[in-house]
Order: C-alpha cells, then structure tokens, then sequence
C-alpha cells in the first residue's frame, strides 16, 4: 500500500498528499503490485465497472454499518 501511495500523485478520498492537492483524471485506475524476479513491478488497470449485484446493492442505498467493525 505504502508504495503504491507514493506513486500516485494525487489527492482522493481518504489518501491526500500535501505535495498534490487536487484529484486528477489521469490517476482515476487502480495501481497493481506484483513480485517480480527483479522485486516489485508497478501495473495500472482502469477500474472496471460495479458488477450486477454491487450496482443493485448502490441502487438500493445500501451502506456498511462501521460500528459492526468495532
């Protein structure tokens, strides 16, 4: 997570860097980590859309409840 953090270089939701304020397009995809044979190797993949059962449960105005997580 920490490495994929300071790849992007942007402000979103919970992740703000002081140092990139604003959201950016650009980094609207989701960043991949993978072990390589020389470390770590850095993909991006745009964000697919809601599956069917995720955008019937959006639609519905269904929400986590955080206090179970306590």
């Amino acid at each position: 997570m920490l490495r994929g953090a300071r790849e992007r270089r942007e402000s979103r939701g919970a992740h703000f860097r002081t140092d990139f304020e604003d959201a950016s397009e650009e980094w609207h995809r989701n960043l991949l980590y993978e072990r390589s044979f020389d470390g770590m190797e850095l993909t991006t993949k745009t964000p697919d859309e809601p599956s069917a059962e995720v955008q019937d449960a959006l639609d519905a105005g269904y929400e986590l409840d955080y206090h179970q997580l306590e």
